[in-house]
């Protein structure tokens, strides 16, 4: 995957739709889609992410994940998010956001001082909206995501 402009692209089709994983994709992820092929564009019914295995998004102050800067956008992976995978910066930010697999009781892929009180109704991916706080972010679930943590 990776972008051109404001296009998702994977192999030589842009993606489009309003599937609600488009936000949250990253260049270099492997990704599995379904849909119908339009000519050079692929209009998406299901997007299924292969690579990194264990992620996260999140975007908000870079010094709630222990980075320097102002407002960031970043993929964290591996099962602690300890491992940045992409790292961009943000504009024109407002609040913090949030999308992580929430599963068997914890969150994956986040690192201790990113992980929300918060406790979904059920396992799978879920998007979380943030308050910034002197001491981090509080966070309240904002809706769930297709798709399990598989």
């Amino acid at each position: 995957m990776r972008w051109s402009g404001e296009r998702t692209i994977v192999g030589s089709r842009e993606l489009l739709g309003d599937d609600p994983w488009l936000p949250y994709l990253a260049p270099g992820m492997r990704l599995e889609v379904k849909g119908e092929v339009e000519g050079n564009r692929i209009r998406v019914d299901e997007i299924e992410v292969k690579y990194p295995t264990a992620w996260a998004y999140y975007a908000g102050p870079a010094r709630v994940i222990g980075l320097e800067g102002g407002w960031i956008r970043a993929w964290l992976s591996g099962s602690a998010g300890r491992d940045l995978f992409k790292l961009l910066p943000a504009a024109g930010e407002t609040a913090p956001l949030l999308v992580a697999c929430y599963e068997r009781g914890s969150w994956r892929s986040l690192p201790l001082g990113l992980r929300p009180d918060a406790r979904p109704p059920e396992d799978g991916w879920w998007r979380l909206t943030g308050n910034v706080s002197g001491s981090g972010v509080a966070w309240t679930l904002a809706g769930r995501l297709p798709g399990s943590c598989d």
